[in-house]
């Protein structure tokens, strides 16, 4: 009885330390390696979702804005139909509302992507990606607190001197870009004019076209000569303001506008004819080519991949957990749209879709635990089809299958509905005892296979286990 109770005191702080850990939801910014003038991404990342999102507001800035910009965000299905985005005036930061309006991240939601935060690198350096919240709502309206995990922002190659460097764009057939003409670092005396030429290296003006000149460091006296042809633009101006001063590192001086014509790569060459400095002297400062790619806009169907179990696989357990990842190119996918058909090898066909029980879209993966609804696969080969539509209608189709090894089971859950881990545990009395608990924590702690399962114990299901063995609980 004695050893009973410690055991008993051991479930109760296991219970009360993973329900503290439960309570460490945390939110990741995602490294960023790039380079002067390229742009690259940092996903804002919530490893859980316990009771789904409604809503947020939070900030992401740089904890030194000398290096980069924040230059664009991309939001997913889930929250691009009702969002705000304000990025401030010196673009070190960006403050972002957004709201699930269609329920697609639903409790159980698993590494949920806030938002996608687009840098652009303007010098060498390294600054932290900081996650500020202001507020984050779960379904039931409650306040979900955080931990943060913040990544690092390093543009770690480019000029290690003044250099003017051109940007490296993408645009599509029909749209328009600014790409920046970057002062990697001001030089000595700082800078009172400047008159430079961008233009398309192998005068290729079939691919893009150059239409205009937007400065933005300062914009006194300015001159704008664009070709013709749109091949190419002379361009300057005057900091009448001394804006930009001796060691200013990562200075925008203009943005070139430049409109996509048809496919294909562009050079875009930097020829720097002058750059006088506030002493009336000329600085030598070389330029740096960038480059522009222009692509057709076709609205690809949904793609799919990540799907579980594996493709051919084979596993042990009749009621799993099936699962796939579902990518759309312009992020238009119809989440009502989604359907998942399994069909074992007697023959019967079960469908799912996201309003069935057991069912999970949380925006990028689609999920049906068949034990919550209560579908036992027959031994044998077992056929999955994913379906999915995006807005326009185009439609995207996935099939794999994988084996169900042992004797399998029908259509209909075992008495109670349990899952085939309780089973595992309780053993043919369906009543955890002593040494069954023992067992189902070592498993847990060691993060091993419950034996004839293929699954491991989380956190939630050591608590459910525990609770059902203190309280006497039949399990199935």
């Amino acid at each position: 009885m004695k050893q009973r109770h410690h055991w008993m005191l051991l479930a109760f702080v296991l219970i009360v330390g993973l329900t503290q850990v439960s309570l460490a939801q945390t939110v990741t910014t995602e490294d960023v390696l790039v380079s002067i003038g390229k742009t690259a991404e940092s996903q804002v990342v919530l490893n859980s979702a316990p009771n789904g999102i409604s809503s947020y507001t939070f900030t992401i800035r740089l904890s030194d804005g000398n290096f980069a910009d924040v230059e664009k965000i991309i939001l997913s299905a889930a929250f691009n139909k009702a969002a705000n985005i304000s990025i401030s005036p010196d673009a070190n930061s960006v403050t972002i509302t957004a709201n699930d309006t269609d329920g697609m991240i639903g409790p159980g939601a698993q590494n949920v992507v806030l938002a996608t935060v687009i840098f652009r690198g303007t010098a060498l350096g390294k600054s932290t990606i900081q996650y500020v919240p202001n507020q984050l709502t779960d379904d039931s309206g409650g306040s979900v607190n955080t931990a943060k995990n913040e990544g690092e922002l390093n543009v770690a190659s480019g000029p290690r001197q003044p250099t003017i460097v051109g940007g490296e764009d993408a645009i599509v057939v029909g749209e328009q870009v600014k790409t920046p003409i970057i002062l990697s670092e001001a030089p000595g005396q700082g800078v009172k004019n400047y008159r430079m030429k961008v233009s398309f290296g192998n005068r290729d003006n079939l691919v893009a076209k150059i239409v205009g000149v937007e400065f933005i460091a300062f914009n006194g006296s300015p001159v704008i000569n664009v070709a013709a042809d749109g091949s190419s633009v002379d361009f300057g101006a005057t900091d009448s303001n001394d804006a930009v001063q001796s060691g200013d590192v990562g200075v925008i001086l203009a943005r070139v506008i430049i409109s996509g014509q048809s496919d294909g790569v562009v050079d875009l060459q930097v020829e720097v004819n002058s750059v006088e400095n506030d002493s009336g002297s000329l600085s030598a400062v070389p330029g740096q080519n960038g480059s522009i790619s222009v692509t057709s806009l076709v609205n690809q169907a949904p793609t799919f991949n990540g799907e579980l179990p594996a493709n051919t696989t084979k596993v042990q357990i009749v009621q799993p957990t099936l699962s796939v990842d579902i990518d759309d190119d312009l992020e238009e996918l119809n989440p009502s749209s989604i359907q998942l058909t399994v069909r074992d090898s007697s023959g019967r066909s079960v469908s799912f879709n996201r309003g069935s029980n057991g069912a999970l879209w949380d925006g990028r993966k689609f999920s049906v635990n068949l034990a919550q609804a209560g579908t036992m696969l027959a031994a044998g080969n077992v056929t999955v089809t994913a379906t999915a539509t995006d807005e326009t209608g185009n439609t995207g189709t996935f099939t794999w299958t994988f084996e169900v090894e042992g004797e399998g089971g029908g259509t209909t859950p075992p008495p109670g509905g349990s899952d085939s881990i309780e089973a595992a545990v309780a053993g043919s009395d369906c009543v955890i005892d002593d040494s069954e608990i023992r067992n189902a924590i070592t498993l847990w702690i060691l993060g091993q296979e419950v034996p004839g399962t293929g699954q491991t114990i989380n956190d939630t299901k050591i608590r459910e286990l525990i609770t059902n063995w203190i309280l006497g609980q039949r399990v199935c």
